[in-house]
């Protein structure tokens, strides 16, 4: 595995991405605790941070191209989610508090709407600075293999 190291990617590049990454997982952890979920809604989190809380540590110590394309593929994942979440009607108990009314033009969006918001934009974010990294490494790595000029 190639490693985002120090020819390639500063310690600040992945960390800012670590702090990114834990603020998605707060926010999470809060909404799992604070909010009424159904049980699909709470088992798709709990997965989500099941993936997403091992390669934190990675990504902080050693960080690898494939744990960085992995949290960037799961972070916009997660943007789309919550993004249908939004929109999609309330077909059942088990997805109280998703049918927002901000779906209808013209009214306000209400606390859970706003939330959601909060965290598509954190997902992005992420994602965002997960890409930077993953585009200052490939560039250092090709610059590092540029044969020498005659």
């Amino acid at each position: 595995m190639a490693h985002l190291g120090k020819l390639s990617v500063g310690k600040w590049h992945s960390r800012s991405c670590v702090a990114a990454l834990s603020m998605g997982i707060i926010a999470h952890a809060w909404m799992l605790t604070t909010g009424s979920h159904g049980v699909w809604m709470t088992v798709a989190a709990l997965a989500m941070l099941a993936v997403c809380v091992p390669c934190v540590p990675g990504m902080w110590k050693r960080p690898t191209v494939r744990s960085a394309k992995k949290l960037m593929v799961m972070a916009m994942a997660m943007a789309l989610f919550h993004a249908i979440l939004i929109v999609m009607p309330s077909r059942s108990a088990g997805t109280a508090g998703h049918m927002h009314s901000s779906a209808v033009p013209g009214q306000q969006m209400d606390s859970a709407t706003t939330s959601m918001l909060i965290i598509i934009a954190i997902e992005v974010f992420t994602a965002f600075l997960i890409a930077t990294v993953l585009n200052a490494h490939r560039r250092s790595t090709a610059t590092l293999s540029l044969p020498a000029a005659h």
